[in-house]
């Protein structure tokens, strides 16, 4: 009978546990996936102090900072596409969230584009690349001509 008891009660502390655990669960994954900050690490070390495991923590916070980057993301582009954001704000806003240079930069493209704001000209575009300038640079400048031309 004791250890029926036993069995019993480590069934329903088991139970008790996993339900504890999804409710934390579900609580980390929507406080960081809601959050503005979308940085991994950040993200992981918030998932610790909720009470996470580090195995679960990590899993949770690589979705949800991915699910707030992209958030963000549509947020901006929502605003560029309103006309309320030209190119250096839209730059401005997307590195304030940790986008780094080059991302931050082809949102300032796009929004230069849609908005027709701050148009630079650019003599010629050389057909090859220069040697100290990087592939992505290169192709983006070429796009940029033929649109342009077009």
């Amino acid at each position: 009978e004791t250890e029926r008891d036993n069995r019993r009660w480590y069934e329903n502390y088991l139970a008790s546990y996993e339900k504890e655990q999804s409710s934390l669960l579900e609580r980390a994954y929507k406080t960081i996936s809601e959050g503005e900050n979308f940085d991994e690490d950040t993200a992981y070390r918030q998932a610790l102090a909720m009470g996470l495991d580090a195995k679960t923590a990590k899993a949770v916070a690589s979705e949800g900072a991915a699910l707030a980057k992209e958030k963000v993301r549509r947020a901006l582009y929502r605003a560029i596409l309103s006309g309320g954001y030209g190119r250096a704000r839209a730059v401005a806003y997307a590195k304030s969230y940790g986008y780094s240079d080059e991302e931050a930069s082809a949102f300032g493209d796009y929004a230069e584009k849609v908005n027709g704001e701050e148009k630079r000209t650019e003599a010629t575009v050389p057909a090859t690349r220069n040697p100290d300038e990087s592939y992505t640079d290169y192709l983006r400048r070429k796009l940029k001509a033929e649109t342009k031309k077009n």
